[in-house]
């Protein structure tokens, strides 16, 4: 698979929690890194 950089914007209320996009992506083995 072709290595990409992506910039995902959504709200708040859907990155946390057991079902929320964060543990969504990661379960998928994407890396995520915090922008400042």
């Amino acid at each position: 698979m072709e290595e990409k950089v992506c910039l995902i914007a959504v709200g708040a209320g859907h990155l946390g929690g057991p079902n929320g996009i964060l543990r969504l992506l990661q379960k998928e083995s994407y890396i995520l890194t915090p922008m400042n």
